[in-house]
């Protein structure tokens, strides 16, 4: 979830919010002075400040569960039991999408911490204030299961009774320290957990910005469940260490190379001047104007791009194109629109695309080109997409890589991605070799590729090469 859609939903959740309060008021307001002080004359009086801070926890929970549980019914009942695992994938990815929702989910429980012991004495207790955090996003998490609006995980439990605990040391310390000097001393202590957290992240960027390569996204968080599969190997393997070497893309992350390069694409193709384009971590959209139905998205960590044109009909079953047709199509319109195939061979096609890869191929060490080029092609003969995934690297320096039997270990141990209801089977492993992928700094590492069939349809899984 970007900053961006967060805000927005922020609004969404916290414009009905009071108005419902309001309803509430007026309901409670009507009970309160005719029924509890005219009929049965009562005599006690309202707390006009815990009223106040009864309406902000009340808008404060709805904004919560809207935020939490809006992703729409239809999500498969998925549980992740795994403590820590989003850290993990955080620390693969290292993208600013899995370390915003982190982060997002402990700031978003510190509002919890604050309120709760303000509205009642027996909140400043830890063991009720940890008690009342962790039941609340429990309750969040459970409703989420069972309604099918997203998915339980014991992160989310961690991380937001840790987001309720460090409101409440935040509001402990500044009450203590209010309070005069016999309760500032004891106020310190308040400041641990916060301090704790603040130096945990920090250690982490840190160390991400001190070593030389990148995290590789292909590591797994979490290994398959090894117990569903059985593995057989149809090729022999080496146990020998050996060297690769390691590229990068050059103008990996620069936005301005990256929009004057988009630029350039999108006038060959013909695209109107877009109006403006938004960033969401790798990649940049560019926005047009509504009448043009087209889309394009370039990623700047490595170059690629992708283009739609969303005014095509795909489906017409009165034309068929056949291979060779596509494939002539294909040629034309790359020709006229200065996508160059002349290193590209014809690797697949299927029902709506045809395929064009670049094999990897190193010039002199000095720089490596690989990819492919997938063209949507409509039955009508329309080009409605391309998918431009070619990278051109330069030669960093050689390192250090395992062997493939060390690789194939990892396979064995689950290094894999395993669907929740995939259902196991059978894999088979029939080739082994030195591919590319890119790490989270936009370096070329080489990574050990595994193809083969799991219950004979197409299989495959990347492990990280370099020791």
């Amino acid at each position: 979830m970007s900053f961006e859609s967060i805000v927005q939903q922020l609004f969404q959740y916290v414009m009905p919010a009071p108005i419902l309060v309001c309803i509430v008021l007026t309901l409670a307001g009507v009970g309160y002075f005719f029924i509890y002080k005219k009929l049965l004359k009562g005599n006690k009086t309202i707390n006009k400040t815990k009223v106040i801070l009864g309406i902000i926890l009340i808008i404060y929970l709805m904004v919560v569960f809207g935020l939490t549980c809006n992703r729409g019914a239809g999500f498969v009942r998925t549980v992740n039991l795994k403590l820590f695992s989003s850290y993990i994938d955080a620390w693969n990815t290292f993208t600013v999408r899995a370390w915003q929702f982190i982060i997002f989910n402990i700031i978003m429980f510190i509002p919890l911490g604050i309120l709760l012991p303000l509205l009642n004495r027996i909140f400043t207790k830890v063991r009720w204030i940890l008690l009342a955090a962790f039941l609340t996003t429990l309750s969040i998490e459970a409703l989420q299961l069972i309604a099918g609006l997203g998915f339980f995980e014991l992160d989310d439990l961690f991380h937001n009774t840790l987001g309720g605990m460090i409101g409440y040391c935040i509001l402990m310390f500044g009450y203590r320290m209010i309070k005069g000097n016999k309760k500032r001393v004891s106020a310190t202590g308040f400041l641990v957990l916060p301090t704790v957290i603040i130096l945990a992240f920090v250690g982490i960027f840190v160390k991400y910005n001190l070593q030389e390569f990148g995290n590789m996204p292909v590591r797994q968080v979490s290994g398959a469940d090894i117990s569903k599969y059985t593995i057989e190997l149809s090729v022999d393997i080496s146990n020998k260490e050996s060297v690769a070497p390691v590229y990068k893309y050059p103008n990996s992350w620069d936005k301005e190379f990256a929009i004057s390069e988009a630029q350039k694409v999108m006038k060959d193709l013909n695209l109107p001047a877009f109006k403006s384009y938004l960033i969401q971590g790798e990649d940049i959209f560019f926005n047009f104007e509504n009448s043009s139905h087209c889309s394009f998205t370039w990623d700047r960590s490595n170059g690629a791009w992708d283009y739609a044109n969303h005014a095509v009909e795909r489906d017409n079953e009165k034309v068929t194109l056949t291979d060779d047709e596509k494939y002539k199509i294909a040629l034309e319109f790359a020709k006229s629109h200065n996508i160059l195939l002349n290193d590209a061979i014809w690797d697949s096609t299927s029902k709506y695309n045809i395929t064009f890869k670049i094999n990897p191929d190193t010039y002199g060490k000095t720089k490596m080109r690989s990819g492919q080029v997938v063209f949507d092609i409509s039955n009508d003969g329309v080009i409605s997409g391309i998918r431009h995934e070619v990278y051109e690297n330069s030669f960093v320096r050689n390192v250090n890589i395992i062997s493939p039997q060390s690789a194939y270990q990892k396979v064995l141990k689950g290094n894999f991605y395993d669907w929740p209801d995939m259902p196991g089977g059978k894999i088979e492993i029939k080739n082994i070799k030195i591919s590319y992928s890119y790490d989270t700094k936009g370096f070329y590492q080489p990574v050990y590729e595994f193809t083969g069939t799991l219950n004979g349809e197409k299989w495959g899984t990347y492990v990280a090469a370099m020791k």
